[in-house]
C-alpha cells in the first residue's frame, strides 16, 4: 500500500470497515503526501490537518461504521461552504468573514462520518476551465506538469489524479466538473439539476450551478452519489444489449482534435461489439457552440450581479480578466439576454426529446486532452459538456484509452436517471478497463 492511499475509495472503505487499516493512518498518509507534493501541484489553498486527525480519530473510535465514507478523506472546492472556514471561491484579499455554517452537501458528509481535508484550488470566481489562478497560483496538471487540469474545479481533480485523496467535490456550471476529470484522467459525476442540495456554495448561476463528485473511478462516484443524495443503489448490472445508445452526427458541429476523435470512435466500437444498439441522431438547429455561447452570456450577466458587493469592497479581489467578464455580463443587451433564454428552452426540449428514442447519449467530454498553460485556451472546450448543463440532465465523464493525454467519455441521461447512467459508466470501466492508468507525471518536481 503506497502511502496508504493510492487505492480506490471501495477497498479503503472495506478495508476501514475490516479494521486493516485506521482513519487516522489514510488521512496521515493523505497529508504526508500532500507536504511533499502540493507545493509543486497547488491543488489545495487551505488544509485542515489538525481537524482532519481529529475527525479520523473519532471515526476509529466507533464501534459501527456510519456508512462507506466514513473515514474517508475529502477534498472541498473553495467556492463550497465549510463551518469555520472561509470560502474565498478563488478569489484574492477578500472579506476574511468565515462561513457560519456548513454547505449542505457537507453536513451530509459529516452525518456519513467523512473526514474534511482541506478546501482545493480553483480558477477564479469559477468563471474560466484552465485553474490558472492570478492570486493562488496555478494549478498543475498530475499527468503533465505545465498544463492545464481543467477549470474551474481543477484543483479538486488534480487533487485525487495525484491521490491527495480519494474524493473530492467540485462545482459544475458548463462543465467544471466534467472538464477537470477528462484532462486529469479521473472520474467526474454531474447529477441531474436540483438532485443535490446548492445550499451554501457561491453562486455563478442557479439555473446551471450543480455540485458534483470526483474520484479515481466510476465505482467510486457511485458510493459518493448514495451518500450525497440519499438513494439506496439498484445491485442490478446494466445489459449492454438492451441499451440504446445514441451519438449525435458530427458532435454537434464540434471539431475534435485526432486524439480524441479516435479513443471516442473505438470506445464506440467497444460499445457495438459488447451488442449495444448504436443509434446516429440528428437534431435540426442543434449548434453546440451558440449553445455554449448562450448559457455563457447568462452567466456572466448573473455573476456581474452577485459580485457587484465585491468589486466596490474589495475591487483588488478580483483579476481585471475576470472583471472585464463581468462587465460583458453587466452590459449585456436584453434582446441577447432574451435570445440566450429562448435557445437555451429550446436546447433543453431537444435534448429531452432524445430519450424518447435512446437510453443513453455517449459524447467525448472535451474536444481537446489538456494543453499547457503556454498555449491559448481554446474556447470550444465546454462545448460538450454545456449541453447536459443546459438540459439539467445527469452527466458523467470517465477515462478512455487513449496514447497519450487522458481522454474522456461523455454518457448523459435523462433527468433522473443518474443511476442508470453511472452504473453503465461502471460497467463499461469495468469490462473494458476504461480508467486511465499512466502513473503521474515523473517530470513533477
Amino acid at each position: 500500500m503506497r502511502d496508504g492511499v493510492d487505492m480506490d475509495l471501495v477497498t479503503l472503505s472495506r478495508r476501514l470497515a475490516e479494521r486493516e487499516i485506521s482513519a487516522v493512518m489514510v488521512v496521515e498518509a493523505c497529508l504526508d503526501r500532500i507536504e511533499r507534493l502540493d507545493p509543486d501541484l497547488k491543488a489545495f489553498r487551505e488544509i485542515d490537518a489538525e481537524g482532519a486527525l481529529a475527525a479520523a480519530h473519532q471515526s476509529d473510535q466507533r464501534s459501527h461504521r456510519l456508512g462507506p465514507l466514513d473515514g474517508i478523506p475529502i477534498a472541498v472546492k473553495d467556492s463550497i461552504d465549510i463551518e469555520g472556514w472561509v470560502t474565498r471561491s478563488g478569489f484574492g484579499a477578500r472579506s476574511e468573514q468565515p462561513a457560519a455554517c456548513d454547505a449542505q452537501v457537507i453536513a451530509s458528509l459529516r452525518k456519513a462520518g467523512a473526514v474534511i481535508l482541506g478546501h482545493t484550488n480553483m480558477h477564479e470566481g469559477a468563471l474560466g476551465a484552465t485553474n490558472d489562478n492570478p492570486h493562488t497560483g496555478r494549478t498543475h496538471n498530475p499527468r503533465r506538469h505545465d498544463h492545464t487540469p481543467g477549470g474551474s474545479s481543477g484543483g479538486s481533480a488534480a487533487a485525487v489524479a495525484a491521490g491527495l485523496c480519494p474524493l473530492a467535490l467540485g462545482t459544475d456550471t458548463l462543465g467544471s466538473v466534467r472538464l477537470p476529470a477528462a484532462y486529469c484522467g479521473v472520474a467526474g459525476y454531474k447529477p441531474t439539476r436540483e438532485l443535490i442540495d446548492n445550499r451554501g456554495i457561491e453562486p455563478l448561476c442557479k439555473r446551471l450551478d450543480q455540485i458534483g463528485p470526483l474520484a479515481g473511478c466510476v465505482a467510486d462516484l457511485l458510493v459518493a452519489h448514495q451518500t450525497l443524495t440519499g438513494q439506496t443503489l439498484d445491485k442490478r448490472v446494466p445489459d449492454f444489449e438492451m441499451l440504446r445508445i445514441g451519438c449525435l452526427v458530427d458532435c454537434a458541429g464540434v471539431s475534435l482534435d485526432d486524439d480524441v476523435r479516435r479513443a471516442f470512435e473505438n470506445a464506440v466500437y467497444r460499445l457495438r461489439q459488447a451488442g449495444a444498439e448504436i443509434h446516429d441522431l440528428s437534431i435540426d438547429g442543434l449548434d453546440a457552440g451558440p449553445i455554449r455561447r448562450a448559457g455563457l452570456l447568462l452567466t456572466e450577466a448573473e455573476a456581474a450581479d452577485h459580485f457587484a458587493a465585491d468589486r466596490m469592497s474589495y475591487p483588488d479581489a478580483l483579476s481585471s480578466d475576470f472583471s472585464a467578464l463581468l462587465d460583458y455580463g453587466e452590459n449585456a443587451d436584453a434582446d441577447k439576454l432574451d435570445a440566450a433564454n429562448e435557445l437555451i428552452g429550446t436546447t433543453e426540449h431537444s435534448i429531452d426529446a432524445l430519450f424518447d428514442q435512446i437510453d443513453l447519449l455517449v459524447l467525448p467530454t472535451a474536444p481537446q486532452s489538456a494543453f499547457c498553460f503556454d498555449e491559448a485556451a481554446p474556447p470550444n472546450q465546454a462545448e460538450l459538456t454545456a449541453l447536459a448543463s443546459i438540459a439539467g440532465t445527469p452527466a458523467v465523464s470517465l477515462p478512455i484509452p487513449s496514447t497519450d493525454l487522458p481522454v474522456g467519455l461523455q454518457l448523459i441521461g435523462r433527468r433522473g436517471a443518474d443511476e442508470r447512467v453511472l452504473r453503465a459508466a461502471a460497467q463499461m470501466e469495468s469490462e473494458f478497463g476504461f480508467i486511465y492508468e499512466d502513473p503521474m507525471d515523473e517530470t513533477m518536481p
